[in-house]
């Protein structure tokens, strides 16, 4: 995890000095204020990923939350325990944000049956820019990963008129072959 957000920010600054080397203007403290006003972040915007900032997880990381003492922290105490990564962002504000990344693939409820998942945050963003040779705020959207949590395996059922879709084009394929084998 540390090593994509640290690829993704030396990625966004060499994007940003490459193609605004010709930026001559810097943005005034006033216009970043009014920039930052239309910053709003709501709570609408919770989910729980599908392994967007996953990485292969260390389990050995996983510890038994029964053989220690109770820890203080909520991220601890959880059956999909995580850490706080810190990324440091100056082409972005807000400049630090905090990343969850689950220590685990599964859940310690001693089963294996269910899976650890982020969940996530959608929170917008001013990313530095250069617009028209000025560097200016420009809001995004990210999906910041705020915890984990412990969730069914996700199973896609396939209905009806999938299968006979598939069985009608399986039989169209074998009646096929036959023809272009008698001709």
């Amino acid at each position: 995890m540390e090593k994509w957000i640290l690829t993704l920010s030396i990625f966004f600054f060499l994007l940003v000095s490459t193609n605004c080397q010709h930026c001559s203007h810097r943005l005034s403290d006033d216009e970043f204020e009014r920039q930052l006003q239309h910053l709003h972040f709501e709570a609408r915007g919770i989910e729980v990923l599908n392994n967007t900032f996953s990485q292969p997880i260390d389990n050995s990381r996983c510890l038994n939350p029964y053989l220690d003492a109770s820890p203080v922290f909520l991220n601890e105490r959880s059956l999909c325990p995580w850490d706080l990564v810190e990324d440091v962002n100056e082409n972005r504000y807000p400049q630090v944000l905090h990343f969850a990344r689950c220590r685990c693939s599964s859940c310690l409820d001693g089963m294996g049956n269910y899976e650890c998942k982020p969940v996530s945050y959608r929170i917008p963003l001013l990313e530095k820019r250069c617009v028209d040779g000025v560097f200016q705020y420009v809001k995004t959207y990210l999906d910041l990963p705020v915890g984990c949590t412990c969730t069914k395996p996700r199973v896609i059922q396939v209905s009806k008129r999938i299968q006979n879709l598939h069985i009608k084009r399986m039989n169209f394929q074998t009646l096929r072959q036959k023809i272009k084998g008698t001709y």
